[in-house]
């Protein structure tokens, strides 16, 4: 969360309500969203539309810092979150793909909005992780199936599957 208080009013009902039960890390600024980006795996930005930058200045630095986004995280996704309404921030936020653009009014569903839009960017992401995920494990058994395959004697055979296992981040301890 970028430039607001988790704490207060309709993002911390949508957090607390959300179904994923997500780990928030605030910051207040553009510069420290960056750093926190670098050091943290991310999985949704959820940010203000005035969002300081370096030099104090908060004109359009959410739009920014979506442009910041794009260029270092180009899949990442980014809430704008605003009581601003401006049609051309909209079309510029929407041009740098951001996921939605929730306007906190008067009259509007804001609470359902947040949580509709971060529980679908946390979903997202965490369906692409275990897409990869698996991937990744039809890659180790095709690699061990062409290894039984291959392999006429044992004893090399097992050492090339011991070999191919232990290659796996899971098993990077392992000893045979």
């Amino acid at each position: 969360v970028v430039g607001h208080d988790p704490e207060s009013g309709a993002l911390s009902t949508a957090i607390a309500d959300s179904e994923f039960d997500p780990a928030v890390l605030t910051v207040d600024d553009r510069p420290d969203a960056r750093r926190l980006l670098e050091r943290e795996r991310i999985d949704c930005v959820v940010s203000g539309y005035e969002v300081p930058d370096a030099d104090g200045l908060r004109y359009m630095g959410g739009l920014r810092l979506l442009e910041t986004v794009r260029e270092q995280y180009d899949d990442l996704p980014f809430v704008l979150y605003t009581d601003v309404v401006n049609e051309d921030s909209i079309r510029l936020a929407a041009a740098n793909g951001v996921r939605a653009y929730v306007r906190d009014q008067d009259g509007e569903d804001v609470v359902g909005q947040l949580r509709y839009h971060v529980d679908s960017a946390l979903r997202g992401r965490l369906a692409e992780r275990r897409a990869a995920e698996q991937d990744r494990i039809n890659e180790l058994m095709r690699s061990v199936t062409q290894t039984l395959v291959l392999e006429e004697d044992r004893g090399p055979m097992l050492a090339a599957l011991c070999g191919k296992l232990t290659e796996q981040d899971v098993y990077r301890f392992a000893a045979y």
